[in-house]
């Protein structure tokens, strides 16, 4: 029994993952072409594995992925989304940093 049991555990693949979601509320400070540069004033949300959010608070300076949606705002919603994990082809990730709309909230 023991061989069965160390055999299934060999064969066996891990898929370890983590996430991270953090809502911020935050204001534009200056806009470049690709970038902006933000003061994140606060934290509203925080979720996932990691949850240290507190480092992002501050001014930075950070890739939106829809600056349209900011259409005049300086003050607006943020979202900073991670993940990372193990695929069978190695491993994967995305981040993302986005400008949340009156219909989307934190209270997901």
């Amino acid at each position: 029994m023991r061989y069965i049991i160390l055999a299934l555990l060999f064969l066996a693949q891990a898929h370890a993952s983590s996430y991270e979601e953090c809502f911020f509320e935050a204001e534009v400070i200056k806009e470049d072409k690709l970038e902006y540069e933000v003061k994140i004033k606060k934290i509203l949300k925080e979720e996932g594995h990691i949850m240290n959010c507190a480092r992002f608070v501050g001014s930075r300076k950070i890739p939106l992925k829809n600056p349209k949606d900011l259409k005049d705002k300086k003050s607006f919603k943020l979202r900073y989304w991670t993940y990372s994990g193990m695929g069978p082809n190695g491993p994967v990730g995305s981040t993302t940093w986005e400008v949340l709309n009156k219909d989307q909230s934190s209270n997901k």
